[in-house]
């Protein structure tokens, strides 16, 4: 066990280290956005859905769900048959002259 003047000699020095203390100060206009921060503790409907959307296991779902909806579309289009193009002379060629049906233009 250690004696009395041990005891004396670490209380100084802890008395001592708490000399050069000084008060904390925050930062300028801490209190008024504090009181802002304090008073606009309700959510409207957009800032509750970014919060529950912004949660990790939420945003890693959605992009698995995106990640397989777009991998199961590129093996469907590879997967399917190219299909046959017609050719130009397949589609009728047609002149259509709007002077002709109208005789009041001139």
């Amino acid at each position: 066990m250690k004696s009395k003047k041990d005891i004396a000699q670490l209380t100084d020095q802890v008395m001592n280290s708490l000399d050069g203390i000084q008060r904390a100060e925050t930062q300028p206009f801490f209190y008024t956005r504090l009181m802002a921060r304090m008073e606009g503790g309700t959510l409207n409907g957009w800032n509750r859905w970014m919060a529950y959307l912004s949660r990790p296991a939420v945003s890693l779902a959605l992009l698995l769900v995106f990640l397989v909806i777009n991998g199961y579309l590129i093996f469907n289009q590879l997967s399917a048959q190219p299909e046959m193009t017609p050719a130009a002379s397949d589609y009728a060629v047609m002149q259509v002259s709007y002077l002709d049906d109208n005789p009041e233009l001139p």
